[in-house]
C-alpha cells in the first residue's frame, strides 16, 4: 500500500492503482488527498463497507487532471483544501468533464456553510475525516443515485430514439402516399381504365349491338 502510495506522489513516476481482489468487479476510487495516512483510512472505511476498490491518489492538478481520463473512476472522493490544488476547482473539472461521476468531499477543514456551498455546487456529499464511518453509506448513496439518473438518461435516450423512427415511418407513408395520387393522376390523365364487363370480359363494341 505504501509503495503504490509513495509512487503516486512522486512527481517523476506515474501514479499506479491500489487494488484489493474479490469476486465483484472492483470499484474505482479516484482520491485527491495529500495525506498518505488519511487515504490510508479511506480506504479502510471503504473496505469496512464491504467495497472492493481499486483506489488511486492524487494531489496536484496535473495529475488529477491525467487520471480522470486515464482511470476513469467510479467515485471521486476529494479533499477540500490541499498544498497545490483544492477541491471545488478539481469538482468543476470532473463535472465539465465527466458530469456522471459522483464526487464527494473527504475534508476535515470544511465548515458547515462551505459544505452547503459545495452540496449546491453539485457535490454529491460531504463527510467529515472524523466521521469516516459515515464515507461508505455515503458513497453507496451516491452510486445508487448515479445509476439512476443513468437509467433515466437511457430511457430517454430510447425514448427519443422510438419517437425518431415514427416520425421517420410517418414521413415514408406520407411520401409513399403522395407517390401513389401522382401515379392514379397519371393514369387518370391519359384515360383512365376501361372496367370489365360481366365475368370478367370486355363490353360488346358498338357494331355487334346492330347485329
Amino acid at each position: 500500500m505504501k509503495k503504490s502510495d509513495q509512487r503516486g506522489s512522486e512527481g517523476g513516476e506515474e501514479n499506479s492503482p491500489l487494488s484489493f481482489r474479490g469476486q465483484v468487479p472492483p470499484l474505482r476510487v479516484l482520491i485527491l488527498e495529500d495525506e498518505p495516512t488519511d487515504f490510508e483510512l479511506v480506504v479502510r472505511a471503504l473496505c469496512r463497507e464491504g467495497f472492493v476498490p481499486a483506489v488511486l491518489r492524487v494531489e496536484t492538478e496535473s495529475d488529477f487532471r491525467r487520471q480522470l481520463r486515464d482511470f476513469c473512476p467510479d467515485v471521486i472522493l476529494a479533499d477540500y483544501s490541499l498544498p497545490e490544488y483544492d477541491g471545488l476547482s478539481a469538482m468543476e473539472l470532473a463535472h465539465a468533464e465527466f458530469p456522471q461521476v459522483p464526487f464527494l468531499f473527504v475534508s476535515g477543514s470544511l465548515g458547515e456553510g462551505t459544505a452547503i456551498e459545495a452540496l449546491k455546487h453539485g457535490a454529491a456529499d460531504f463527510v467529515p475525516k472524523q466521521r469516516l464511518d459515515q464515507l461508505g453509506p455515503s458513497v453507496r448513496r451516491a452510486l445508487a443515485v448515479a445509476a439512476e439518473q443513468k437509467g433515466r438518461r437511457q430511457a430517454e435516450e430510447a425514448l427519443r430514439q422510438s419517437e425518431e423512427r415514427l416520425r421517420e415511418a410517418v414521413a415514408d407513408g406520407q411520401r409513399l402516399s403522395l407517390e401513389l395520387q401522382a401515379a392514379l393522376a397519371e393514369i387518370e390523365s391519359l384515360g383512365g381504365l376501361v372496367p370489365p364487363g360481366p365475368a370478367g370480359q370486355r363490353p360488346p363494341d358498338r357494331q355487334s349491338c346492330y347485329e
